[in-house]
Parts: C-alpha cells; sequence; structure tokens
C-alpha cells in the first residue's frame, strides 16, 4: 500500500485564487449606482414649464404659499405656465376626490399671439369634505399632461 501524497503547493495556490476572483465576480455585480440622460431637443408643441399647487394666484399671476398640503374648507389653486402654446388651446382640470371620485371639472379656452401663457383654476373644498389624498389631472386640447397629488387635512 503506498502511502498518500501531499498535494502540491500550487493546487491550493490555485484554489485561493479561484475562489478570490469569483468573490470579487459575484460581490461586484449586484451594485445599482449608475446614470443616464436623455432629451428629445426643441419641440413646436406646447408643453408646461412650469406648474405648482398654491393657496392663491396674486394679480401678477404669481403663485402664493406653494404646497401640497391643504386644511379642509380652503381653496386649492393649481397654477400652469404654458410654452409654445400660440393659436387656440382648451386646457381642462379634473379634480378627484380621496376615493377617487371626480368632483369638479372645469375648462378655460387660451387664445393667444405669445409663446407663453399663464392660466389657473381653483376648488372650493367644503367642511364636508373627505380628508386623505386627492388628485387634479390637467388636459390641454383632450391629451393628457400630468397630474398632482395633495392632502387635504
Amino acid at each position: 500500500m503506498k502511502a498518500a501524497t501531499p498535494a502540491k503547493p500550487y493546487f491550493f495556490i490555485k484554489g485561493i485564487l479561484m475562489l478570490f476572483l469569483a468573490s470579487l465576480f459575484l460581490f461586484s455585480c449586484g451594485q445599482t449606482e449608475g446614470g443616464g440622460s436623455g432629451g428629445l431637443g426643441p419641440t413646436d408643441e406646447p408643453y408646461l414649464i412650469e406648474a405648482v399647487l398654491c393657496a392663491d394666484v396674486t394679480d401678477e399671476q404669481k403663485p402664493v404659499a406653494i404646497t401640497d398640503n391643504f386644511p379642509i374648507a380652503d381653496r386649492v389653486y393649481i397654477w400652469l405656465h404654458w410654452a409654445n402654446i400660440t393659436g387656440t388651446h382648451l386646457t381642462e382640470v379634473y379634480w378627484y376626490d380621496a376615493g377617487g371620485d371626480e368632483v369638479h371639472r372645469d375648462s378655460f379656452q387660451i387664445s393667444t399671439k405669445n409663446t407663453r401663457f399663464i392660466n389657473w383654476f381653483f376648488l372650493n373644498t367644503t367642511s364636508s369634505a373627505k380628508p386623505g389624498e386627492w388628485s387634479v389631472s390637467v388636459f390641454l386640447d383632450k391629451e393628457f399632461v400630468r397630474s398632482f397629488v395633495f392632502d387635504l387635512y
């Protein structure tokens, strides 16, 4: 019977090196860091430059007290600043309560030769309004633009 020969040292070193490389590969692939960018370039279509929810609008068409939290029985304004809006366009807003039910709908016909236009809408809430997360959806020429969420408390 022959005695077992000890393993050669290079098998041991090779094994350690392979284990190290495998763990390096496995642990480096799980990172979620990264970035990106994109763009469409100039457009001739109307678009929102800025839109905010606020407590009021000044005579100079500036939003006052920009927030997304409103006391029940107060007015909630949505202020809209449009670009490339020449000609005639229909802006609409649909207001939804905390249960998702439509509670008010309003519209405004824009007719301008300017390329920028500001308009706003408001919702009069009442003391019987349901507290919770409400929303308002904005449409331009019957096309959805974006929606906003706010809290009534």
